[in-house]
């Protein structure tokens, strides 16, 4: 019996790498289950509105039925090794209790001795028919800590050792390129351009020219493979991620909100800021008429991603987070780019009172947003191609010019379609 507990070991060894795929392609699945899931209950409205939740839902029901089989098949192939082990171990203890009573019948061996090893040999048979029992959720396990370990081992991004706080917030790009690891060209190539300081300046062009390229590289998402990015002559590099993350406020198109309080949901941007500072924020960012209306007032819990708020209300919030944290550095993403009139003008006016003095960035694609911008660049397939006031750009009949009249004619079109009583009359 003490022989056969060492010729488990390498036995176990000699399964484990099968079992370990085995189960990283179970862990997979699940995880590529889960992703179905959440994507299906978050695509529902559109998948209703366009026919196709049945079909979705067979699709789902299928990835169910894959991950069934999937699990019945593992579960074999392991039970298989499993019982084979612990048929041996249980075998070797009946071997071990027939000898021994054989041995006491003709008075080779005390009765009390045999006893005793029994009872030593099922205190270590025990334990072993557990480990046995547990191998392949042990495997799960190690696999999912591999996956774990591989995200854990992403290193971040160097910092210099020297470190320093720019004194000015002009924004310079000399000679920046970058390609994403599975594009196939450059998202960015070798581009020269400058914000200034407590000025308005856009980024415009068509989708994929590298506008917002631009801004992940300057929060530093990402290194450029070539050339340099400062903010007031100081390379981010030398930016520890909290001083670069001081120095910025972004405000996205879509806006995230936690299941939380509005309150906490503003004090997000500076956890340590007074009641007042963030009643102050909130004012200048117009949202005091709309929280004076939620039930609880500031103690809203607005629920998952801010379910309860319109579109507008919630892009004012993400404007009184940028208030709040008061970075001099202000990242715009067409905050208005899918609202209403009325929640425009409102989102408008709360972004008179967070540009004010400070370097902003807007990527538009609207441009009668930007046309009072001081500094207008056009991007096209990663390259700034046009550099300007709205008027010089204008002016020179390039690429700017043809997409302004583009605006104006699908504006001119869509009112052209609409009679004074407000009735569609387009043909």
């Amino acid at each position: 019996m003490l022989l056969i507990f060492p010729l488990l070991v390498p036995f176990y060894y000699w399964r484990r790498p099968a079992m370990r795929r085995q189960m990283q392609t179970l862990g997979e699945a699940h995880q590529r289950l889960s992703g179905d899931i959440v994507e299906f209950a978050q695509g529902m409205m559109v998948l209703r509105t366009c026919g196709s939740d049945a079909d979705k839902s067979r699709a789902l029901l299928a990835h169910f039925n894959a991950l069934e089989n999937l699990q019945t098949r593992t579960h074999r192939q392991g039970a298989g090794a499993t019982m084979l082990i612990a048929s041996v171990v249980e075998l070797g203890l009946q071997v071990v209790v027939l000898s021994g009573i054989v041995w006491v019948v003709t008075g080779t061996l005390n009765l009390a001795f045999l006893i005793a090893a029994v009872a030593m040999i099922m205190r270590f048979a025990e334990p072993m028919a557990m480990f046995i029992s547990y191998t392949s959720v042990v495997e799960l396990i190690a696999s999912a800590l591999q996956r774990i370990e591989q995200f854990m081992a992403i290193a971040p991004l160097p910092v210099a050792a020297q470190n320093e706080m720019p004194e000015r917030y002009d924004i310079r790009f000399d000679n920046v390129s970058y390609r994403y690891e599975e594009g196939d060209g450059h998202a960015l190539n070798n581009v020269s351009l400058t914000f200034p300081a407590a000025s308005m300046s856009a980024l415009v062009g068509a989708s994929g020219a590298g506008k917002t390229t631009v801004t992940k590289l300057l929060m530093r998402y990402a290194d450029p493979q070539q050339g340099q990015i400062s903010i007031g002559g100081v390379d981010i590099r030398r930016l520890t991620p909290e001083q670069l993350n001081s120095l910025i406020s972004v405000v996205f198109q879509d806006v995230w909100l936690f299941d939380d309080t509005l309150l906490a949901n503003i004090r997000i941007a500076r956890p340590q800021a007074t009641r007042q500072e963030v009643e102050e924020a909130a004012r200048a960012a117009q949202c005091l008429e709309f929280i004076s209306r939620l039930p609880q007032g500031w103690l809203t819990p607005l629920g998952e991603m801010g379910g309860q708020l319109s579109g507008g209300e919630r892009q004012r919030i993400s404007i009184a987070r940028a208030l709040l944290k008061n970075a001099p550095v202000v990242i715009l993403d067409e905050p208005t780019a899918a609202l209403d009139i009325e929640s425009e003008l409102a989102v408008q006016k709360a972004i008179d009172n967070l540009v004010h003095n400070r370097t902003v960035i807007i990527i538009a694609h609207r441009l009668s947003t930007i046309a009072g911008a001081g500094n207008i660049l056009v991007m096209e397939e990663g390259q700034v191609v046009e550099q300007g006031t709205h008027a010089q750009l204008l002016s020179r009949h390039g690429r700017y010019q043809a997409l302004w009249q583009a605006q104006m004619a699908a504006r001119a079109w869509r009112d052209e379609g609409v009679s004074a009583s407000g009735e569609w009359v387009h043909e």
